[in-house]
């Protein structure tokens, strides 16, 4: 109910006749893309006004897509059911100096922006001035990364494009070091080996995480302080491992425990088959 009450606020006349030939031009434009039928009306319902966009408009958004952030066509579509506003968007007052923000200022190639975007689509509907520039500034000045590696690592993780300073990194910041005392000076080296780890909530990921491996897996703060980057494995993995190795009389350490492959921990401990 609430997504057709959005849809009637957004386009009231939507039963009109007199306005129904431009929306059927949009529908099928859309489906043009190869957005499925059920994830077509997702994106009707997300982003009505889609329903009144020119064909025109949209194409001018599809081809800079295309040509300048060389997403295949084909693929398009992918992007514009995570975020369906973009359509909506001005090529030359939005979505192009974002791209050269991404190109010019963090360093990202232009061969490597398509697979960014189709990792997060959502960057595209980003502010620079008030989201991309203070993140990039706060990984570099406060955090220290170099910007030779700064490229990789949001090619590698662009959601942290998406993290906001203070209501965020820096609550991430503070966990890691003020809570469980990994050193400020550390935290650079440990974005350039993990940066995924950045991207996890503290309350929801990381100290569960933390008091499994304390409370449960007997291991010491100070062995996760030594190797922080084990808290960017899902806690799954953790716990099965874990509980494998303790019913095998085996103790690895902290690293070793979750950082094998899962093909090579088979091969190295699984002898019998009992992980499968």
């Amino acid at each position: 109910v609430s997504k057709i009450s959005k849809l009637f606020s957004a386009v009231p006349d939507i039963l009109d006749a007199g306005s129904w030939d431009k929306r059927q031009d949009a529908l099928m434009f859309l489906s043009t893309l190869g957005i499925p039928q059920d994830k077509l009306g997702q994106c009707i319902a997300r982003h009505p006004r889609l329903l009144d966009m020119s064909v025109e408009t949209m194409s001018l958004v599809v081809e800079f897509l295309v040509a300048v952030a060389r997403i295949p066509r084909s693929k398009v579509s992918k992007i514009v059911e995570a975020m369906p506003s973009l359509l909506s968007h001005s090529v030359h007052l939005n979505l192009r100096p974002k791209l050269l923000f991404l190109v010019e200022d963090v360093g990202i190639s232009p061969e490597r922006l398509a697979p960014l975007l189709l990792k997060f689509p959502q960057v595209l509907g980003l502010s620079v001035e008030g989201n991309l520039r203070p993140t990039v500034r706060y990984l570099t000045d406060e955090l220290g990364v170099a910007h030779d590696n700064l490229a990789r690592i949001l090619s590698n993780v662009p959601q942290l494009l998406g993290l906001s300073v203070d209501g965020n990194l820096k609550v991430k910041v503070n966990y890691l070091v003020s809570e469980l005392g990994i050193p400020h000076e550390r935290l650079a080296d440990i974005l350039n080996k993990s940066p995924a780890l950045f991207s996890l909530s503290v309350e929801k990921n990381l100290q569960p995480k933390v008091q499994f491996l304390v409370e449960e897996a007997g291991y010491s703060v100070e062995e996760i302080i030594k190797t922080p980057n084990v808290l960017a494995y899902s806690i799954d993995r953790i716990r099965m491992r874990h509980k494998f190795l303790s019913e095998k009389g085996l103790k690895l350490g902290l690293s070793s425990m979750v950082s094998y492959s899962t093909a090579e921990f088979q091969k190295r401990f699984d002898h019998d088959g009992d992980l499968l």
